[in-house]
């Protein structure tokens, strides 16, 4: 099984649409894939996937979705994952801070997608646990945009799974 970490600021939003979405067409694809959502930071820790987030997904057509509460990353998480993909620059600098050992299994997620070096936008940016969560219509187009970049990936994926090398840009 290639494991794949991805990474946001909670693992609330932009990890946990990743991680369904890469499961969902890695299936697909017949790939022998497992994604799995964490945060960098703790402050959204033991929250469910959002139901927003639930109906953008499944206007996406994806209908299984894991019952896992959004959590911290840990060393442990990063020592099981093949492949580690952050959502924004600030997450990859971090994640290389913390675990400098892991740094040549990091990567942007949207280097990874489209080849260049820019950020998923936070559909969560100032909103604290408490706080009204994003609607269906906030969190669309980035389920949209995050679609988009998995499925431009997956070939490139597909190799990494094999454990071809793939250079970076």
């Amino acid at each position: 099984m290639f494991k794949i970490l991805t990474i946001c600021t909670g693992g609330l939003a932009r990890s946990r649409a990743a991680e369904h979405l890469l499961n969902y067409h890695a299936g697909k694809w017949g790939m022998n894939v497992e994604a799995t959502a964490r945060g960098t930071s703790d402050v959204w820790q033991g929250e469910p996937l959002m139901e927003s987030l639930k109906t953008a997904l499944t206007m996406r057509g994806l209908r299984h979705f894991s019952d896992r509460l959004s959590r911290q990353v840990t060393r442990a998480d990063v020592q099981r994952a093949n492949l580690i993909v952050c959502m924004a620059r600030d997450h990859l600098d971090e994640m290389q801070k913390r675990y400098p050992e892991a740094a040549r299994r990091m990567i942007l997620f949207n280097v990874l997608a489209h080849g260049t070096y820019s950020d998923v936008i936070d559909p969560l940016p100032s909103r604290k646990p408490g706080d009204t969560l994003p609607t269906v219509g906030e969190l669309e187009q980035m389920v949209k945009d995050i679609e988009t970049g998995i499925v431009t990936a997956l070939p490139n994926l597909y190799l990494i799974t094999l454990g071809v090398q793939i250079a970076r840009l």
